[in-house]
């Protein structure tokens, strides 16, 4: 099942539905996220961030997005084209927040089975940061 569970219908993998509620309730005092137009240069660089590669859909975060798309960008893992086109979204309250926000969406694509990403940000230990709780996989 994606999306939040325990949530009833309608939030299947829906990744707009996630990031609605999120810009519209935020994370409490862990912090709030706010889409960004690609050439949003001016706001601060602490960002989750998708990319559409030829591997499918990646899903990360960085509190210095420009280092690390660049990171991606010089190994290989994307191309040129697939990093100026990456979604980013801006993220306040730390890396903490960083990592909810990026595992929120992670689950809004169906996890991390149905992506390239090795590991979800938010382990079983960490299931407490996570808004609507009980929050399970």
């Amino acid at each position: 099942m994606c999306g939040w569970r325990g949530q009833g219908p309608g939030l299947g993998c829906a990744e707009t539905v996630i990031f609605e509620a999120l810009a519209a309730g935020g994370f409490g005092a862990l912090g709030t996220v706010a889409r960004l137009g690609r050439s949003a240069g001016t706001v601060a660089n602490k960002r989750i961030y998708v990319v559409n590669g030829a591997k499918g859909t990646y899903v990360g975060q960085s509190g210095d997005i420009t280092r690390r798309l660049g990171g991606h960008l010089a190994s290989g893992k994307f191309t040129q084209a697939e990093v100026s086109a990456a979604e980013r979204y801006a993220v306040s309250g730390g890396k903490n927040a960083r990592e909810v926000a990026e595992q929120l969406k992670i689950d809004s694509l169906c996890g991390v089975d149905n992506l390239p990403n090795v590991r979800n940000p938010a382990g079983e230990a960490r299931f407490w940061m996570m808004p609507n709780q009980p929050y399970s996989r």
